[in-house]
């Protein structure tokens, strides 16, 4: 909970407790799903910490037993409080219940308990969840960790592994070594796999039967070159993730085709295809991300008639084309690779307009800060208005400067039913920014339907009094008919922090001036 000063027309200012401004679609299109929940296992300071320290300190925890060995032996037999003191209850409990508890820390945590005595040793590798991550490329690490994943599955009991984790740099030297992983994982039946294998140069080839077992639920793999040569039996599949992976049409017709109840598909820097079409009535949920090679890819189509969330992440330089989307509600777009591409370019600017086009129809649009700068320049330099649209909710993130102005007002401006507009600034500690009043500050017709404004993360620099904060604010009291409360967060660099107070008092008594067009408008600072 915040602090808010609520600015009311003619009024004096209170100060009153107000919720904290809620990022209503987490910054991501609604029903996106971050993978891996757990802690990353960096194997060369963990596991070792887990497995390698019980040696180190043998001699110890021998000494602490004889420890306890002499003073139970010098404690009277009528003294049972000072007995039962001596025991250790919870190594005395069962395996299975120890391994519960165990399964409540991550991989890293539980590892370190096996330095508590012999009892404890070897429980962690019991695990339903294992997780294990090398960051570096070093191959002497790698292999360490190779060796350790092989430990822990080979001293492994037939306890169930429900989830098995695998991240690191891989070689064609290891091929083998992944695949006697594989078959552990398709002889256990694990249900929940990750191989997040970073290639350095070859593919891993994924093993024929991992396409004939049918009892995964959640599925993500990188770096593999998938092959199935029958038909793919992933049944219960419910989430696939394929990120680096060569793909085609006949190849991603078998994975959908076995995947009947697959419902969230994740094709991160795939290439290979020239047209995805995805038929399942299942998968409503979509997420594709172009690969930041800077290498032009041939133009890519696709066709998902019955997915309801899309999120795009596209290099510009390349053009993708939405034929059939009819079905999607929520969707977001951001451009990436940066470095190889100009915002002022026409045919990204061209590129951009024909997907924001085939947008029109979602009813919640999430726009990234590079998206609202190149719109931005489109409408500058080509005087384009963008077609109306029937969007109800509206994300922004946008950089403090004027460069986001024009491109803001076009979106506002093409959307006549739009109730709710949520802005993020970004980049607290980016360099220093000037406000010049370029583009546009003045915005055609009203937002007869917009009720609720949250500004979120502004950052708040002397250098641009209050801007582009006060110019925007200032359009949304004039043109929001209906606007019951506008809420708006102040961020600010730790170098202001002794001159922040003038600033909020200067920023709060320019809004106090504005007119509002809704009477019931309520301006919510904190």
């Amino acid at each position: 909970m915040g602090e808010y000063i609520e600015l009311g027309e003619g009024e004096e200012r209170e100060v009153g407790e107000g919720d904290e401004v809620r990022d209503g679609e987490s910054g991501e299109v609604e029903g996106m799903k971050e993978l891996g929940e757990e802690d990353d296992f960096t194997a060369e300071n963990e596991v070792r910490e887990g497995e390698e320290f019980v040696q180190e300190n043998e001699e110890s925890v021998s000494l602490e037993n004889d420890r306890e060995t002499m003073s139970s032996m010098s404690v009277p037999s009528s003294n049972k409080q000072v007995k039962y003191m001596s025991i250790d209850r919870l190594s005395a409990l069962p395996d299975a219940l120890l391994i519960c508890i165990l399964s409540f820390l991550s991989t890293k945590k539980a590892a370190r308990a096996s330095i508590l005595s012999k009892r404890w040793q070897h429980l962690w590798t019991n695990l339903p969840k294992l997780r294990f991550k090398e960051k570096s490329c070093e191959l002497e690490k790698i292999l360490k960790t190779v060796n350790r994943i092989h430990g822990a599955l080979g001293i492994r009991r037939e306890s169930y592994l429900e989830r098995l984790y695998i991240d690191f740099h891989y070689y064609e030297s290891f091929a083998l070594d992944v695949d006697s992983w594989v078959e552990y994982v398709v002889k256990h039946k694990v249900k929940d796999v990750t191989l997040e294998l970073n290639p350095q140069g070859v593919l891993y080839k994924l093993p024929q039967s991992m396409y004939s077992s049918s009892c995964f639920t959640y599925l993500s793999l990188r770096g593999c070159n998938l092959v199935p040569q029958r038909n793919v039996d992933w049944k219960y599949l419910t989430v696939l993730s394929l990120n680096d992976v060569k793909l085609d049409e006949h190849v991603i017709e078998k994975i959908l085709s076995g995947c009947p109840v697959m419902h969230f598909l994740i094709l991160c820097q795939c290439w290979g295809l020239s047209c995805l079409k995805i038929d399942s009535p299942c998968v409503s949920e979509l997420v594709l991300i172009d690969r930041e090679d800077g290498e032009s890819e041939p133009l890519l189509e696709i066709s998902a008639p019955h997915v309801q969330t899309l999120s795009i992440s596209i290099c510009p330089i390349n053009k993708w084309r939405l034929t059939n989307i009819s079905s999607v509600t929520h969707a977001a777009i951001s451009l990436i690779g940066s470095d190889d591409w100009d915002a002022d370019d026409y045919e990204v600017m061209s590129n951009l307009e024909d997907l924001v086009g085939a947008l029109l129809h979602v009813k919640y649009l999430l726009f990234s800060h590079m998206c609202i700068e190149v719109l931005s320049m489109l409408v500058e330099m080509h005087d384009v208005q963008l077609p109306e649209s029937r969007r109800e909710i509206l994300h922004v993130h946008a950089s403090a400067d004027a460069n986001v102005m024009s491109g803001i007002v076009a979106l506002l401006e093409s959307s006549p039913m739009l109730q709710e507009l949520a802005i993020s600034g970004i980049d607290l500690d980016g360099p220093p920014i000037t406000w010049d009043v370029v583009g546009r500050s003045e915005m055609h017709g009203n937002l007869v339907h917009l009720k609720t404004v949250n500004i979120m993360d502004f950052v708040a620099v002397p250098a641009l009094t209050g801007e582009p904060l006060l110019t925007l604010v200032q359009i949304l009291l004039d043109k929001a008919t209906v606007l019951e409360k506008l809420e708006i967060h102040i961020e600010y660099p730790v170098s202001l922090f002794k001159t922040f107070p003038q600033i909020f008092i200067e920023i709060s008594q320019k809004l106090l001036s504005y007119p509002r067009s809704s009477r019931k408008a309520v301006v919510l600072l904190s």
